[in-house]
């Protein structure tokens, strides 16, 4: 374990949460194209601290150290609008892939699914962005190299 600073006792991340608006949807992403497996899924349910509102969570297994938690509130007068990448709130999540050529092949073929190249970083690392059928912002990266010293 590393020194760091933060919340003491603080050893890691737990898992991470997307809202999504189609819960079918987004397992079947998740699985299919992530290749992450459910792990715990929960049907509609009230979300007792909204009347009126209802909650579905699923919790998908990336790896040994990575989980999903997918989240899909319905509750009166809700904004289903994605913020764009670019927007406040907007946000991607970042694969890493050894060979983007062939994942950005592999994204091509999935129905809904809009992929954009991008110039390789500084560094050399290559990249690509994509958005998911419901418009989750997504992007694809080849690992960072480390050089020894």
């Amino acid at each position: 374990e590393r020194a760091r600073g933060g919340l003491p006792s603080m050893p890691g991340v737990d898992h991470v949460a997307y809202n999504v608006p189609d819960m079918a949807q987004a397992i079947g992403f998740f699985t299919e194209v992530l290749g992450c497996r459910v792990i715990g899924h929960q049907p509609p349910h009230p979300y007792s601290q909204e009347p009126g509102s209802t909650v579905e969570t699923a919790v998908l297994r990336f790896d040994e150290r990575i989980d999903f938690e997918l989240l899909s509130f319905r509750y009166p007068g809700q904004d289903a609008s994605m913020p764009d990448l670019r927007d406040a709130g907007g946000y991607h999540l970042a694969l890493t892939v050894t060979d983007v050529a062939a994942a950005v092949a592999s994204l091509r073929t999935r129905p809904g699914v809009t992929v954009r190249e991008a110039p390789p970083l500084p560094n050399g690392r290559q990249r690509a962005f994509f958005t998911t059928p419901w418009g989750m912002h997504m992007q694809i990266i080849t690992p960072i190299v480390t050089t020894p010293f």
